[in-house]
Parts: structure tokens; C-alpha cells; sequence
């Protein structure tokens, strides 16, 4: 019988027990791991739509789409990962809390999952019913601070790639108070940016009371690599836009009061690459008024715009290494007049320093319109012209920044060369000249390029402050010297600061004249301040009726004192002024000085007061009693020192002398040559109680 090998199923049982034991708990542990991976994934796929029903959305939608404007408000949005993104009741506000833009629906071409994945390209935008609401206000406009906000933000980095469309959209421009200035209407939009390349076109009808017109803008840009030179290409027409849309900014921050009409506006630039890092620019701008009315404050009645076209042309280079536009060429027309030039703008980006020269033949002439009525009659002038024209320093002198001393950059000033053929102010006459006038953005100053006038030096201007109203300002020193005396002066200015010139038959000789200060409202002259110093160098005038009244007073006090009539040995014809300095100080409308000197033969009289711009006189003429008119006797001799005092009052053209001086000066006669002779009398009795030895009683006492 076979024997059989048997194995104990123990000890084989025992060991695949072993073995086999722990299998389902590893099966276990695998089906959790997969079920927590398939609720996370659930989850994260199920985030979208629970924070879209949740107020973490916005959080969740920034966080996504960090590029969004701040400030927007939507309803609840449509978020899934594959699906794309649906904002409803899209709205931007302004700093006022306005709406500046809203939307019925944005509704994204990429889904959230690819815009997460790329968060700097959102990818394209379609956009239902889109509205603008522009504000026009005295500060600007409310959707310039939205701008800067988004351009501190983005700072330079580059564009995203983007892409935004939409139809039937229309722009509001509305003043402070919602009342509407104008509108474009069927607005279409097509941006889009990817990469370093992008294109955007505009179009849409401007609609308004007075006309409408089709806008079109169009702008392309390519660059191969972030280092390579871009091209650029722009254009666009804007017909018919009214200026009414801007009069709220215009009437707070110009003289204007009101204005209308109508700008169509057409512009082109082109920036071609070129050799060595550098790229050709071409470009053209051309405004045209239409109908432009408007109402300044200083001048009365509505004025009119002519209706000239303003171009403006460029062409040069831009050097992208060191961030400069070399302009061979550049010019300016509007109308008659036109200037061309060349020169160099730096960093035009950032603080766009510019040194720009140029040369013209502009003729000035219409410039007399904007002085008073009352000035324009003094002011004649012909051949007046700006043949010279220059711009240098920083148009955005904000982003200056921090330069050492040697790199220093000022404010933009404008300067130009203003020439003549004939010029006469107030009686001043200039030869052919010329003058530079500068404005820093502050003050225009006037500066004299060795200008001759009435046979003298004009050695500087005053300048002018821009405000409401505008400001002539003089600083301290020397504006006119060793200039001729002419009656057209003492007919105008010259008879507030000698009065005693005032209306001269005929004048001759010179004078200068300097201020310590002044400033003056070009649109009240009447309310100047100033001080000063008028010199003059041995003249003589042809009395006019203040000198002829003040000569007839010496006439008369000559007769009471010399019994006989005055010898004027020529001062019928001529009243002399010896060298002298002559202080005055004008305020509160009216002119003062002090101890002016004039000579009627050997008389002296010295004139002191005030005369206003209203003609009126408030004099004070002291007439110093000659010493040859007191050498016959000693009761005359008695008056040597006084001098007698006369009122003036009445106007430049109707002067009154009072009389009352000269009937006290006669009873004063009277008075004192009764005490002469009674002193003649005591120093008798004193010589003769002397030579006596004897105090006569009746002396005692007497002085």
C-alpha cells in the first residue's frame, strides 16, 4: 500500500493567514484616498458656482481677474471652470460715487479656468449696451482721475492681452448738475492687444442741437521683441464737436463768460522703425472752428472766432535708447499766420523736456483788442510782429524727479521776438525795436532789447500775472531814462506826476523814471499801487492852466509886496523845472508827491498833494518870498523866510486857487511893518539911553 505524504494543514493555513491578512484594510485606505480626491475635485469643480451665490464673489472675481478697474459693482456672477464668465449689471463709479460706465452683460470669450491659468491675458470681452457718462466740471473731467489711477497701477509694465468689442454703445457728456452737453451715439469699439501687437478702431455719430457727424479714430502698433523699436499708426476724424461741451472747465478757469460753436478735428501719426534703434515719426493734427462765439469778461459784447484752420505738422526722429524725438522739422498755421522750426523733446514720456526754435512773421496787431477801451487810445502801433518764437524746459515738470544740480531742469517758458516799425504809448515814441517776451507758466515778462524811446533808453517792462482780472506787475529799478519831454506826455501820464505839466502849450527838455514797485488790474488801471521816482534832468514847459493860475498868484503877490508887476523874463512862454528828483506814490486812486520845483523868473514854487485819476486836485503850492523883493527897507526885510502857502482844488483842466493866503498875507504885512517900526523906535531909545547913562522907565520891559 502507497504511503501518501500529508501536509499539516496548520502550519500552511497559518502562514498564507500571514500573508493575507492585512489586504482589505490597504483597499480601504485606497477607496478613501480616491474619495477624498474626487470630493476635493468636486468641490474646487463646485467653487465657482458657490461663491458665485455667495458674497465672496468679488473676492473670488478679483482674485481671477486681479486687472479689473476698482470701484466696479455687478450682480452675481456666472463662474464655471470650462465655461465662460457673464458679469450682469456691470458698472464703474466715479470719486463722486457716479456711474462713469455700465453695461448690461460682460461676457467673457475664455472660461475661468484658462483666464486663472493666464492671469495676464484675459482674453476678449463682449460688452451689451455699454454707456459712458462723461462729467464736465471746473476741475476737468471725472474720468481723468480713473485713468491715472489705472496708469499708477499698471505703472509700465506691458498691456494684456486682451481683446474687447461691443456695438450700439453710447458716450454721455453731462456738467455737474446731469444737464447734457452733447452725445455719441451707435458707438462700435474693436480693441484688442496680444502680445507686444494691438489695434484699436472707434466709431459712432456725435449728435447735438446744432449738427452730427461721423467719428472715426483708428490706431495699430507692432513690435517684434520688448526691445525692438515699435511701429505705430493713428488717425481718426472727430466732426462738429461742440465747445459748449467744455464750458464749464472754460468759464471757471478763462475770462470767458460763455462760448458756442463747433471744432471738427483731423490727426494722423506714424512711427516707422528706422536704422540703428531709431524710428522715423510723421505726424499732422488740424483743428477747424466752426462758428465759434463767445463773451470775455473784460470785453463787452459777444466776439467771433474766425473761422481759419489750425494745423500742426512734425516730422523727425524718436532714439529709443536714450528716449529722445529729434525734429528736423516742425510747423504751425492758422490762418495768416505760420511758423516752422526744429528741435529736440527728451524723455517725452516722462517729464517731455522740450528746445524747440522756430521762426515766424506773425503779425501782433489784433493784440490791442484785449487792452481796456480806455488804453487803446494810447496804444497805436504798426509793423507789429513776432518773428521769433522758442520753447525750452519741462512740459510735465511733476515727473522731473530728483536731478543733481548740473541736471536741473525749470518749467517749460515760452519765449518770443516781438519787432516794430512804429510803437507809441502815451505819448512815448519807440524807434524800430524789438522786445522779448517770456512766460514761465507764471508771469509773461517784457524784456527791451536796446530799445530807443523819445530820444531815451527803455531799460525794462513791467510784466504781466494771468488771473481775473490780469496783472501788471513792475519790479524795482529804472524803466525810462534820459528820455525828451513832449506835450502828448504831459496831456496823459505826466500830468498825474507833475501836475504843474499838466495840458503844457509846449514842452522841453529830459527826464527818467524808476519805481520802487507797482501793480496794476490791466482792467482797472485806476486801482494801481505803486511807488516811485520821476527825475528830472533842467526842462521847461509852455504853462498850461493849472501853471497859468499858480503864475497869476505870483503876479498878484509880487504887486502887494514890490508895488509893481511881477518881472517874469519869459515865463509867459516858458515855466522853468530845474534838476531835480520828484518822489510819488500812487494808491487808492490817486497820485502823490512831494516838493516838486518850478521857477517863474526869480520866483520859486514848490508844489505837494495828490492828483486822482478823476482829474481832481488837492494841492498845496508854497511860494518862498524872494529875497530881492524884501531888500527895500527894513519893514520888507522883516518878512525874509516866509513863505506863503495856496490851496489848489478843482481838476487838471479847471484848477481853483484859493486867494484867502494872499488877503492874510496883506493884513500880515500890515501887522509886521507896524512892529517894524516900533522896534526901529526902541533900538533908538536904548542907543540914546546908552550914550546917556540913564534906563529910561519907560523902556524897562521892552525886550
Amino acid at each position: 500500500m502507497a504511503e501518501r505524504l500529508v501536509t499539516s494543514p496548520d502550519a500552511g493555513s497559518a502562514d498564507q493567514a500571514t500573508e493575507s491578512r492585512p489586504a482589505p484594510r490597504r483597499r480601504r485606505r485606497g477607496w478613501m484616498a480616491l474619495t477624498l480626491l474626487l470630493l476635493l475635485g468636486g468641490g474646487a469643480w463646485l467653487l465657482p458656482w458657490f461663491v458665485g451665490s455667495s458674497d465672496l464673489k468679488k473676492s473670488v472675481t478679483y482674485a481671477v481677474m486681479p486687472w479689473l478697474p476698482p470701484g466696479v459693482e455687478f450682480e452675481s456672477p456666472s463662474l464655471g471652470w470650462m465655461s465662460p464668465v457673464n458679469l450682469s449689471r456691470f458698472e464703474l463709479l466715479d470719486d463722486q460715487g457716479r456711474v462713469l460706465f455700465r453695461c448690461s452683460h460682460i461676457t467673457s470669450r475664455k472660461s475661468l479656468w484658462e483666464m486663472a491659468m493666464s492671469p495676464r491675458s484675459p482674453g476678449g470681452w463682449d460688452l451689451e449696451d455699454p454707456e459712458l457718462f462723461i462729467r464736465v466740471g471746473p476741475q476737468g473731467t471725472n474720468l481723468q482721475p480713473m485713468l491715472d489711477r489705472l496708469k499708477a497701477r499698471k505703472g509700465r509694465g506691458r498691456l494684456l492681452s486682451l481683446a474687447v468689442g461691443f456695438s450700439n454703445g453710447r458716450v454721455h457728456v453731462l456738467d455737474n448738475e446731469e444737464q447734457p452737453l452733447t452725445e455719441i451715439e451707435n458707438v462700435t469699439l474693436d480693441y484688442s492687444n496680444a502680445g507686444l501687437n494691438g489695434r484699436v478702431e472707434v466709431n459712432g455719430l456725435v449728435k447735438h442741437a446744432q449738427a452730427e457727424g461721423e467719428l472715426n479714430l483708428y490706431g495699430a502698433w507692432e513690435q517684434p521683441t520688448p526691445d525692438a523699436v515699435p511701429s505705430v499708426l493713428i488717425s481718426g476724424v472727430l466732426p462738429h464737436w461742440p465747445v459748449a461741451s467744455a464750458a464749464p472747465w472754460l468759464t471757471a478757469n478763462t475770462e470767458l463768460q460763455s462760448v458756442s460753436g463747433m471744432v471738427s478735428t483731423e490727426l494722423s501719426l506714424e512711427v516707422r522703425p528706422g536704422e540703428e534703434g531709431s524710428s522715423a515719426v510723421q505726424g499732422r493734427i488740424q483743428v477747424t472752428p466752426e462758428g465759434i462765439r463767445y463773451v470775455r469778461a473784460r470785453t463787452p459784447g459777444e466776439q467771433r472766432l474766425a473761422n481759419d484752420p489750425l494745423a500742426a505738422e512734425v516730422d523727425g526722429h524718436w532714439h529709443a535708447a536714450t528716449d529722445t524725438i529729434s525734429l528736423t522739422q516742425f510747423a504751425l498755421r492758422a490762418g495768416e499766420m505760420g511758423l516752422s522750426g526744429e528741435g529736440v523733446i527728451r524723455e517725452p514720456r516722462g517729464a517731455c523736456i522740450v528746445d524747440l526754435q522756430a521762426e515766424t512773421a506773425q503779425d501782433l496787431s489784433f493784440l490791442s483788442e484785449f487792452l481796456p477801451l480806455n488804453m487803446q487810445r494810447q496804444v497805436v502801433s504798426e509793423g507789429l510782429r513776432l518773428e521769433r518764437w522758442a520753447v525750452v524746459g519741462a512740459l510735465r515738470p511733476a515727473l522731473i524727479g530728483s536731478r543733481s544740480e548740473e541736471d536741473r531742469v525749470r518749467p517749460a517758458a515760452v519765449a518770443g521776438v516781438v519787432t516794430w516799425d512804429r510803437l507809441s504809448a502815451f505819448g512815448i515814441d519807440a524807434v524800430p525795436g524789438s522786445l522779448t517776451a517770456a512766460w514761465n507758466g507764471v508771469r509773461l515778462s517784457l524784456t527791451p532789447d536796446d530799445v530807443q524811446v523819445s530820444g531815451g533808453t527803455l531799460v525794462a517792462l513791467p510784466s504781466i500775472a494771468p488771473g481775473t482780472p490780469p496783472r501788471v506787475i513792475a519790479s524795482p529799478g529804472p524803466l525810462l531814462t534820459d528820455a525828451t519831454l513832449t506835450p502828448e506826455q504831459c496831456r496823459t501820464w505826466m500830468r498825474y506826476l507833475s501836475p504843474i505839466m499838466a495840458n503844457a502849450t509846449s514842452a522841453d527838455g529830459r527826464f527818467s523814471l524808476s519805481v520802487d514797485s507797482a501793480d496794476m488790474p490791466l482792467d482797472s488801471p485806476e486801482r494801481i499801487v505803486a511807488g516811485g521816482e520821476l527825475q528830472v534832468h533842467a526842462a521847461r514847459i509852455g504853462p498850461g492852466p493849472l501853471a497859468s493860475q499858480v503864475l497869476g498868484a505870483v503876479a498878484s503877490l509880487s504887486e502887494m509886496i514890490q508895488q509893481r508887476p511881477l518881472d517874469r523874463r519869459g515865463a509867459e512862454t516858458w515855466l522853468e523845472l530845474p534838476e531835480q528828483s520828484v518822489r510819488f506814490d500812487v494808491r487808492e486812486g490817486r497820485v502823490h508827491h512831494e516838493a516838486l520845483r518850478f521857477q517863474a523868473g526869480d520866483v520859486a514854487i514848490l508844489s505837494s498833494g495828490s492828483v486822482g485819476f478823476d482829474d481832481t486836485l488837492d494841492l498845496r503850492v508854497s511860494i518862498p518870498l524872494p529875497s530881492s523883493w524884501l531888500d527895500r527897507g527894513p519893514l520888507l526885510g522883516s518878512l525874509r523866510g516866509e513863505s506863503v502857502e495856496i490851496q489848489v482844488t478843482g481838476t487838471l483842466d479847471a484848477p481853483r486857487v484859493s486867494t484867502r493866503s494872499l488877503t492874510e498875507l496883506g493884513q500880515r504885512i500890515g501887522g509886521k511893518a507896524a512892529g517894524g517900526l516900533l522896534q526901529k523906535l526902541l533900538d533908538r531909545g536904548r542907543e540914546k539911553a546908552a550914550e546917556n547913562g540913564v534906563k529910561t522907565p519907560f523902556l524897562q520891559g521892552v525886550p
